[in-house]
C-alpha cells in the first residue's frame, strides 16, 4: 500500500513540474495576433476614390512584452532572390487594442509606389518595375506571430511579358518561396516579432 501511494505522489510531482514549466514558458512569450480587416461596400467605395489601385488592412492585438518590438517591412523579391526594401519599427503602445495597419500598391505607368501603414503613420516607397501582368494577394485568416519569424501578410506579384501568374499560399513558406523564384517581380509585406533595437 505504501508503495502505491508513492508511486501515485511522484506522478501527481511530474504532472505539477510539466504544467509549471508549460505555463511559465508561455508567459515569456508575446501573443500578438494579426486579423485581416474587412472592409464594407462604402468604406471599398471611398478607397476607390483615392487613387490606390489595391491596398490591404489589417489590424493587431495583444501585448508586447518588455524589449520587444515588431518589424514592419516591404521585401522586394526577383526571381526568388530577396533585397531589403521599406522598413519600419518601433511600436509606441504595448497593449495593441485592434491597431490598423495596412499595405497598398499604386500602379502608375512607370513605376509602382508602395505604401506601408502602421501605427506610427505612413511609410512610402517606389518599386521601380514596368509589369505587364500582376496579382495581388493578401491573408484571408487570423494568425499569431511568432518570435524572429516573419509573417507575410500579403504579396504584389508580376511578369514583365505578361506571362500568368500562379496562386500564392501566404501561409506556406516553403512553397510560396518555390513559386516566386518562377515570379519576375514580387513585393512581400511581411511582419516579425523582435528583440527591440537598443
Amino acid at each position: 500500500m505504501k508503495k502505491y501511494w508513492f508511486v501515485l505522489f511522484v506522478i501527481a510531482l511530474s504532472i505539477t513540474g510539466c504544467s509549471t514549466s508549460s505555463s511559465s514558458k508561455s508567459s515569456t512569450q508575446s501573443s500578438i495576433s494579426v486579423q485581416p480587416e474587412k472592409l464594407s461596400s462604402r468604406e471599398q467605395e471611398l478607397i476607390s476614390k483615392t487613387g490606390v489601385g489595391t491596398i490591404s488592412y489589417f489590424t493587431l492585438s495583444g501585448r508586447l512584452k518588455k524589449g520587444e518590438d515588431i518589424e514592419f517591412e516591404v521585401v522586394k523579391v526577383e526571381r526568388g532572390k530577396k533585397s531589403p526594401g521599406l522598413k519600419s519599427y518601433g511600436v509606441m503602445t504595448k497593449n495593441l487594442k485592434k491597431e490598423l495597419i495596412s499595405f497598398g500598391v499604386v500602379n502608375r505607368k512607370s513605376n509602382l509606389q508602395l505604401l506601408l501603414g502602421t501605427p506610427g503613420g505612413l511609410v512610402t516607397g517606389n518599386g521601380s518595375e514596368t509589369v505587364k501582368a500582376s496579382m495581388f494577394q493578401d491573408l484571408s485568416s487570423k494568425i499569431t506571430l511568432s518570435k524572429n519569424k516573419p509573417a507575410y501578410l500579403a504579396v504584389w506579384s508580376g511578369n514583365k511579358h505578361g506571362s500568368s501568374l500562379e496562386t500564392l499560399d501566404l501561409l506556406d513558406h516553403k512553397e510560396l518561396m518555390k513559386r516566386l523564384k518562377r515570379v519576375d517581380v514580387a513585393f512581400l509585406y511581411q511582419l516579425t516579432l523582435v528583440d527591440k533595437k537598443k
